[in-house]
């Protein structure tokens, strides 16, 4: 059975290859917008996996734990900033778009947005993996 973060870097592989996709098509037309929406549920999906099994676990760990505790801090600040601009770019787009303006939004998505994986994989997901088998329970055979 693949892990917790397995799938989270499945699951951001997807991500990108679907935002690659929107980045190819443009969104001034059906198909592109339709890939954009398809994205926006990708990356939504992802953040409720992250909030109901990653951060749980993360939180339990750093209660004596100050380190953890801090790293933690940043890495749920640093995601607000994330997908509030996630979220405003979809809002502007959703229906459509093109153009310079829509370029440099995307660019700017995507810059933002594959920084914050990239963090993830190799900070927060490594941490995890450290303490998971502390404060995640074996199944009950």
């Amino acid at each position: 059975m693949a892990s917790l973060t397995d799938k989270l870097r499945r699951e951001h592989s997807a991500i990108v290859e679907v935002l690659n996709k929107v980045s190819e098509l443009g969104i001034g037309n059906k198909e592109g917008v339709a890939v954009l929406l398809g994205a926006k549920q990708l990356i939504l999906n992802h953040l409720a996996r992250e909030d109901r099994e990653l951060y749980p676990a993360l939180h339990l760990a750093a209660t004596n734990n100050a380190e953890l505790r801090k790293t933690i801090e940043y890495f749920t600040h640093d995601m607000q900033a994330v997908s509030r601009t996630v979220l405003d770019f979809f809002a502007k787009y959703e229906k459509g778009g093109s153009g310079l303006t829509f370029g440099s939004d995307f660019g700017k998505l995507m810059a933002q947005f594959t920084a914050r994986l990239h963090r993830e994989e190799t900070r927060l997901y490594i941490l995890f993996e450290k303490i998971e088998h502390i404060v995640i329970a074996p199944p009950k055979t």
